[in-house]
C-alpha cells in the first residue's frame, strides 16, 4: 500500500460559523457608516468655505468694474456685465453648482448663494450666504 498523506483536520475547522460572520459583517456596517458621516460633514464644510470663496472673488470682480467703469452694475445687467467684461471667465456659481444671485441698491450690493437647499432661510449646511458691501 502506497503511503499517503492526509491532512491534520481538527473538529470545527472546516469554515467560519454563521455567529463570527454576522459578527465580522457588523462591525464592517459600523466603520462603514461612521466614515459615511464624516466624509458627509467634509463635503458640506468644502461647499461652504467654496461659496465664502467664490463670493470674494466676485467682490474683488464688482469692485474691478467699479475702478474702470466708475459705478457697480445693476441688478438687471447682474455679474454677467463681469463675464462680458472679462473680469471673471464665467458665470459664478457656489458650491452646489447654482448660480450666485447679484442685487443691488443705493447703498450697495450684496451676493447671495442660498445654501444647500437652493431656498431662502434655512439653517446649518440650508442657510443663506450673504456678502453684503456698502458702496457709501
Amino acid at each position: 500500500m502506497p503511503f499517503r498523506i492526509v491532512p491534520n483536520r481538527r473538529r470545527g475547522a472546516q469554515g467560519f460559523s454563521l455567529l463570527e460572520l454576522m459578527v465580522v459583517i457588523t462591525i464592517v456596517g459600523l466603520i462603514a457608516s461612521v466614515t459615511t458621516v464624516a466624509v458627509m460633514n467634509a463635503l458640506v464644510e468644502a461647499r461652504i468655505k467654496t461659496t465664502h470663496e467664490t463670493l470674494r472673488g466676485c467682490d474683488d470682480g464688482l469692485k474691478l468694474y467699479a475702478l474702470r467703469h466708475g459705478r457697480f452694475p445693476d441688478t438687471a445687467q447682474g455679474l454677467a456685465s463681469l463675464v462680458a467684461e472679462k473680469v471673471l471667465p464665467k458665470q459664478p456659481v457656489d458650491g452646489w453648482g447654482r448660480e450666485v444671485l447679484y442685487t443691488a441698491d443705493k447703498d450697495g450690493y450684496a451676493l447671495t448663494s442660498f445654501g444647500d437647499d437652493g431656498a431662502p432661510g434655512g439653517e446649518d449646511a440650508a442657510a443663506d450666504i450673504v456678502s453684503r458691501t456698502s458702496t457709501k
